[in-house]
């Protein structure tokens, strides 16, 4: 089974992930198990970017396959903040009751109770140099006039999805897998994987069919045409067309004539036999024709 490094270490992300990908036909590896791998510089203007040179950068280190997100939470009327600095708004070491607070602020201080938000989530797979695959989800709500719910990770607990009436956090895992950011982008990632194993393995079956296919072919065509060459026993109507083939100069015996001179009538006869026994199918020369249905 192929192996599918996951690039994060982010203890949230990789349970989500490892359950979105559950029955993708891979084996799945983390960072762990990679410890010499130092993270790279995020210096990317969109989630795409980050995702890219994150797989990009994982796979030349790991070798591996490799599957790298990035994502965040864009707020309009924040001009679409945190966004790609959501994991490190409020500095790198803040707490995520400290970002909640923060974004609170800002949103008082812009004079608006709240706003229309989304989560997004770009990501990319990686092997030998090449981006593979890409991707995008996202899943559109608002900023909750609290936090609220003990569920999820980040920024559940003010995301509130309005077709659940409550936040991602107060969700079922089941409920937010079924409509986060993440959950979409990796479906697409377990739908790709799938399709490449099942166009992979169809390759490989056709190849072997391939191959007898046109072995058979070939047996047959050659059997047919050596069925028809001249001096070749069979049944049918072919053993008549290749033993009148096999002896082309004989003819069927004339009945012996009552005197050494025939009559006008008698020789007529014969020629009408003759230009019939010669027009016949039974002895036509064209056995190219007769193998076309192994062609």
């Amino acid at each position: 089974m192929p192996r599918l490094v996951v690039a994060t270490t982010n203890r949230g992300k990789l349970k989500e992930i490892a359950q979105l990908l559950d029955a993708a036909p891979v084996e799945l590896l983390t960072l762990a198990e990679f410890p010499g791998v130092d993270a790279p510089e995020e210096n990317g203007r969109t989630f795409a970017e980050n995702a890219r040179l994150k797989a990009l950068y994982y796979a030349r280190h790991t070798g591996e396959l490799t599957v790298a997100e990035d994502s965040g939470l864009e707020i309009d009327a924040l001009d679409g903040a945190p966004g790609i600095e959501s994991a490190r708004f409020g500095g790198a070491d803040s707490t995520y009751p400290e970002k909640f607070a923060l974004i609170y602020d800002a949103l008082g201080r812009r004079k608006t109770a709240g706003s229309t938000a989304r989560f997004v989530c770009a990501l990319a797979l990686a092997k030998d140099g090449k981006v593979v695959f890409e991707t995008r989800g996202t899943v559109e709500g608002e900023i909750a006039p609290e936090p609220r719910g003990s569920g999820g990770f980040g920024y559940d607990p003010i995301f509130l999805y309005p077709p659940f009436r409550c936040t991602l956090a107060e969700a079922t895992a089941e409920q937010k897998a079924s409509v986060s950011h993440r959950g979409e982008a990796f479906r697409k990632l377990r739908t790709y994987l799938t399709d490449v194993q099942r166009r992979d393995r169809k390759d490989r079956r056709g190849s072997r069919g391939g191959l007898r296919r046109i072995s058979d072919s070939t047996a047959s065509r050659s059997d047919a045409w050596a069925n028809s060459r001249p001096g070749h026993e069979s049944g049918g109507l072919d053993a008549i067309h290749v033993r009148v083939l096999s002896s082309p100069t004989k003819r069927p015996a004339m009945p012996a004539a009552p005197s050494n001179r025939l009559s006008n009538s008698a020789c007529s006869a014969i020629s009408v036999l003759i230009v019939l026994l010669l027009r016949s199918p039974v002895i036509s020369e064209d056995v190219p024709r007769s193998l076309s249905v192994f062609r």
